[in-house]
């Protein structure tokens, strides 16, 4: 690792010392966190971006264990879905609650994936005997695992849900168009598991997590979303369309609107909203989103929860929703096209098209 210890300034007591440095003064600039001890007598300058200074430091330490680790070594498991921004460990629980520093940091997990031979082989350091070049990328100049690898090791740690989640936010490519998601990450995932029907930990948890999804099911678009669809597993309905794509056209056919409902029953016309606080965001959104609520009404039983309602009480979200879709008759049955209310409904391979 030696061209990435020259960008990031990795040295020893020795050498600072013998640059004129007082013992009093190298002690000082570890207090203040311009130095991290790496291991007895190594010392790294963190790393510096324009983010907070507390994930600064974070990313110094995780660097320093890879010194620990040696050459091959790379961050990974709950460490790697942190830098990839994996939906749970975008936050650590401490920063959300506003706790203290060292809380903050105790919680960020320093996971890093070392060669079997390494001598680092205390927590965090996992050591592996398979770590290929093809599963190591460069972030925010940290050697990570993929994001492929990382979600197969993530099951040593996490269960299926937590695995779930992650997952879910990893095939997401832009959350403003679900119909274009990472479909070669999912065939990498099969081909793993496949490749691998045994041995390491955590791919069990990962085949479990596979075989949940629907064939070619999009991604959901939020957190609340995968916890929605987690709830209603119980009651059976987490076979509902993600992100079903419904266009509003005129008569010269022209795109009008488009809407990606979270969840749908399309041949029960029924739609299943879940909004987070920040689900509208401006002012415009909010105007284009009610008229979209508006013309989805005219045709579809639309039903909406909070996010924070399903977290809290994902037993009575799941058997309202179901209580609700059990009442719906079909609509959309056959080939089509239909006339509901004055407006020809088309199905499509994605979903629908209203001509208005």
């Amino acid at each position: 690792m030696p061209e990435r210890q020259a960008a990031i300034q990795v040295t020893t007591r020795t050498a600072l010392l013998g640059s004129g440095m007082s013992r009093r003064a190298v002690e000082r600039d570890v207090r203040d966190r311009r130095l991290i001890s790496v291991h007895r007598g190594i010392y790294v300058a963190p790393i510096v971006t324009p983010g907070d200074a507390l994930a600064d430091l974070w990313r110094s330490r995780l660097f320093a264990q890879l010194v620990r680790g040696g050459d091959g070594s790379a961050v990974s498991h709950r460490a790697a879905a942190i830098v990839h921004g994996f939906d749970g460990w975008t936050e650590s629980t401490a920063l959300q609650n506003g706790r203290t520093d060292s809380d903050w940091l105790r919680l960020r997990p320093e996971d890093i994936t070392v060669p079997f031979g390494s001598t680092f082989r205390v927590p965090p350091a996992i050591r592996t005997r398979s770590l290929p070049p093809q599963d190591v990328v460069d972030v925010e100049r940290l050697p990570v695992t993929t994001k492929a690898r990382t979600l197969a090791d993530l099951g040593r740690f996490l269960s299926v849900d937590d695995v779930e989640l992650a997952m879910e936010s990893a095939l997401r490519i832009d959350p403003r168009r679900p119909d274009q998601w990472d479909e070669p990450l999912l065939a990498d995932l099969e081909r793993r598991i496949a490749d691998l029907p045994g041995g390491r930990t955590g791919l069990a948890v990962l085949r479990a997590v596979l075989a949940r999804r629907p064939p070619g099911a999009r991604p959901t678009g939020s957190p609340a979303e995968t916890r929605a669809i987690q709830a209603l597993r119980p009651v059976g309905l987490d076979w509902l369309t993600r992100q079903a794509t419904i266009r509003f056209i005129d008569r010269r056919g022209a795109i009008l609107r488009v809407a990606f409902p979270d969840l749908s029953d399309l041949e029960r016309a029924f739609l299943l909203e879940i909004d987070g606080a920040g689900s509208h965001g401006t002012a415009s959104a909010l105007d284009r989103d009610l008229r979209r609520q508006n013309d989805l009404t005219d045709i579809f039983t639309v039903a909406r929860w909070s996010a924070s309602r399903v977290r809290a009480h994902p037993h009575a979200f799941a058997h309202e929703v179901a209580s609700k879709h059990a009442r719906l008759e079909p609509v959309f049955v056959g080939a089509g096209p239909w006339t509901v209310r004055g407006r020809t409904v088309v199905r499509t391979a994605a979903g629908l098209e209203i001509y208005v």
